[in-house]
């Protein structure tokens, strides 16, 4: 099968996506994969670390509020929907993935208007705004929160969690420890956070340590 994924400007939106992949080709041995971005972006930087065939689109996310920038980032878009098209011509996917990110929604949404099914991955439980319309027309929709489900408002969510890469189960902790420098018997307290709740955890974590 061919499938094409796009999900970036953040970590969060791209390591779901590589780890899709990494899981595509474990059970798919012939499997052609697309991956589309940005370029000069963090998605084609690590796909290309990840050796994922990687193609760029432009795209740039719509200002908050209607001003002067609403009207470039809309004559991006239409370039960005051009190069989609082109993409999707040439490369004639099976499927497509969303993972999130303004860039994911060209390639996505035009997938959706060919009749080629398409996937939703959301990892928050506030979803952002291209997922949020690209789910509509999804095939279905994989949600880490239940309570992303009723932000959405279609019937094709199933909570899937969010995807980890394998290398995390490979990692060997001994050897983990002594690279960061802490003694075996040490404990540890990991605290990480991501989206928008990551600076109220670390201004939290600050706080905690202070007292």
């Amino acid at each position: 099968m061919r499938y094409i994924i796009s999900g970036g400007g953040t970590g969060g939106h791209i390591y779901p996506a590589l780890a899709i992949l990494d899981k595509i080709k474990q059970r798919d041995k012939d499997a052609e994969i697309l991956y589309v971005g940005t370029s000069g972006s963090l998605e084609e930087e690590l796909a290309t670390r990840y050796g994922y065939n990687f193609k760029s689109v432009r795209v740039k996310g719509l200002p908050r509020r209607f001003n002067f920038d609403t009207f470039k980032s809309l004559k991006i878009l239409l370039d960005g929907i051009n190069d989609s098209k082109k993409l999707i011509k040439e490369f004639k996917p099976d499927v497509a993935i969303g993972t999130g990110g303004y860039v994911s929604f060209p390639i996505v949404m035009l997938s959706q208007r060919r009749n080629i099914p398409t996937i939703i991955q959301e990892q928050n439980a506030f979803p952002g705004k291209s997922n949020r319309i690209l789910a509509k027309k999804a095939k279905a929709v994989a949600i880490a929160f239940k309570e992303a489900s009723d932000k959405l408002g279609v019937d094709t969510t199933f909570i899937s969690g969010n995807p980890i890469r394998d290398e995390f189960f490979k990692l060997d902790k001994y050897k983990s420890r002594e690279k960061l420098g802490f003694k075996s018997n040490e404990k540890i307290v990991l605290s990480f956070g991501g989206s928008g709740g990551q600076e109220s955890i670390n201004n939290a974590i600050i706080n905690i340590l202070e007292n």
